[in-house]
């Protein structure tokens, strides 16, 4: 797909334009919409990542990738509690690092610190190298010593 050969290349607007020359032609493919959402999150467009994002999961609602992503941008627009229901459907369906990452960051956003610890020790029992679980969890550390 030529979106994705561009996004991979970081020309964005590019990427952009086609890949929604790609969902006027098939609407009812979710990957486009899934790649639409990620190019619109690497252009800091959000609230508009977010539409896309959420129309993969209306195509595919067992989707677990897409819930994640989902649970990502609204981590970005600040919409703490709204990200953690998301990020905990994708791990109903599929239990990967990822999605424990990004909802420990939502708990340890809303100030929930023992969940979010869970959550990044989930992650790297799924997956001990893995880089955001490991990030997260030493800034969680730092803020709970600051704390006593």
């Amino acid at each position: 797909m030529k979106a994705l050969a561009l996004y991979s290349l970081k020309r964005n607007a590019e990427a952009l334009e086609s890949v929604s020359d790609s969902i006027r032609l098939f609407p009812d493919n979710p990957n486009s919409h899934c790649l639409q959402g990620d190019i619109l999150v690497e252009m800091n467009e959000n609230t508009k990542a977010l539409d896309a994002l959420n129309e993969t999961i209306v195509l595919r609602p067992d989707d677990a990738s897409y819930y994640n992503n989902i649970g990502f941008v609204l981590n970005n627009l600040g919409r703490f509690e709204e990200a953690r229901n998301r990020l905990t459907t994708a791990i109903e369906l599929d239990p990967s690092p990822a999605p424990y990452c990004h909802r420990g960051y939502a708990n340890f956003k809303l100030g929930h610190y023992q969940e979010a610890l869970a959550d990044y020790n989930r992650a790297l029992e799924l997956d001990p190298d893995y880089q955001c679980a490991i990030n997260r969890k030493e800034e969680l550390v730092q803020t709970m010593k600051g704390q006593l």
